[in-house]
């Protein structure tokens, strides 16, 4: 018994000198897996006057030309994502690449492309909006307006897949009034008129949205009038039915409905993909980059709960035999039209994450899918959600230095 206590304080006394065999205290633990796999996996992009160049570069047109769809999942109301969106049209193009989707309407996206073709460029988008105010989304900012039209240069169609915007029913109504001949079908959409000018005017004075025509009018006495008009008054029953259609959206959001009224809208931009893949100059076969808010353009179910514009291109990409590519594109900080500057490392840690790899100065993109294994555990994925989400729904996400504020066309409700 004596021997057996004397054997084991040596090994005591061995294993407290030798805390870990074979290693130094001063030896540094076992670097990240996540951390080494992002590093390894960053690649740098820089912009120059003549734009976009670097490897980062490089493998997004790689991949955006392989692909039937190139998805970008934007944030609103920057300088960049537009600019980046000409210079990806334009190497996309020798690809096949002819269309462009954007997230407004399908009657208003066809305005759109009047406007820029007017010959006055911007200048129309401006007067459309001091005329028709809040009549569509995104297109009130500079830089969004040139991109469209510089995009149209490149021989690019522009398909509107969203519903109609909140304030667009004094326009359309307009349009609709100049196709109906009836006097008792005009006497019906003057009335209309009348009720969405009175609204418009009490949203002014009163500095809110609440209660413009879309959120209060009946859906469908809307479709009962389009089926009223004669077979051949073909845009008429449109109008009509896409008036219809956004305020079945824009009344479930009123109502705090708010699953239906992401579930609605989410149907609508699948019915406008489809239909604008049938109208397409290019057919069924058409490439499109398509260009719409992050929570739409990725694969799976979006953070809304749906499978949206993002999971359709991909399905259709692989009945294709072929596959889509879905770029996120994001900043760590954002700067304002003051001048004044936002971090957002707080409220999105997983940028800050990626942030930590991206080259001082420069933008970097990083391609998410060889991180998809790692997050196969579900432990890793409750360790780092919100990064977790990005790596299955995107393939890269783009991280710029820094976003710049859009320049407003016109003032904002």
């Amino acid at each position: 018994m004596r021997d057996h206590g004397a054997r084991t304080a040596v090994l005591t006394l061995l294993l407290l000198a030798f805390p870990a065999a074979g290693r130094s205290e001063e030896e540094p633990a076992a670097a990240d897996p996540l951390d080494a796999l992002i590093e390894q996996n960053t690649h740098r992009l820089e912009w120059r006057d003549d734009g976009p160049s670097g490897p980062g570069w490089e493998r997004i047109v790689s991949e955006g030309r392989a692909a039937e769809f190139f998805l970008i999942g934007e944030s609103h109301g920057n300088r960049e994502t537009p600019r980046l969106t000409v210079a990806l049209a334009k190497a996309l193009r020798p690809a096949g690449y002819s269309a462009l989707g954007v997230e407004v309407g399908p009657i208003t996206a066809r305005r759109l492309v009047e406007l820029c073709r007017s010959g006055e460029g911007v200048e129309a988008f401006r007067a459309f909006l001091e005329e028709f105010a809040f009549s569509f989304p995104y297109f009130w900012w500079r830089e969004e307006a040139e991109m469209l039209c510089r995009i149209l240069d490149e021989g690019y169609e522009v398909w509107g897949l969203d519903q109609e915007f909140i304030g667009s029913a004094r326009f359309l109504l307009g349009d609709l009034r100049a196709l109906v001949e009836d006097p008792d079908h005009r006497a019906q959409v003057d009335a209309w008129l009348a009720e969405a000018d009175a609204a418009r005017a009490a949203a002014e004075e009163g500095g809110k949205m609440d209660g413009l025509f879309i959120q209060t009018v009946d859906p469908e006495a809307l479709r009962a009038f389009a089926d009223r008009l004669p077979a051949e008054a073909e845009r008429a029953r449109e109008i009509a039915r896409e008036l219809a259609a956004t305020a079945v959206v824009y009344q479930h959001y009123g109502a705090q409905r708010y699953f239906e009224n992401n579930r609605d809208r989410v149907r609508l931009i699948k019915r406008y993909f489809r239909q604008a893949l049938a109208g397409s100059a290019a057919g069924d076969g058409a490439k499109a980059i398509i260009k719409m808010g992050s929570v739409h353009s990725g694969r799976g179910r979006s953070p809304m709960m749906q499978l949206d514009i993002g999971n359709t291109a991909s399905e259709l990409a692989a009945l294709r035999g072929g596959d889509s590519f879905h770029l996120v594109f994001f900043t760590r900080r954002s700067v304002a039209a003051d001048g004044s500057e936002s971090d957002w490392a707080e409220e999105a840690p997983a940028l800050a994450m990626l942030d930590a790899h991206r080259p001082e100065g420069a933008w970097a993109l990083f391609d998410l899918r060889p991180l998809r294994s790692h997050f196969a555990s579900s432990k890793r994925r409750e360790q780092n959600p919100d990064l977790a989400d990005y790596v299955f729904r995107y393939d890269a996400l783009l991280l710029a230095d820094r976003f710049h504020a859009a320049e407003t066309l016109v003032p904002l409700p």
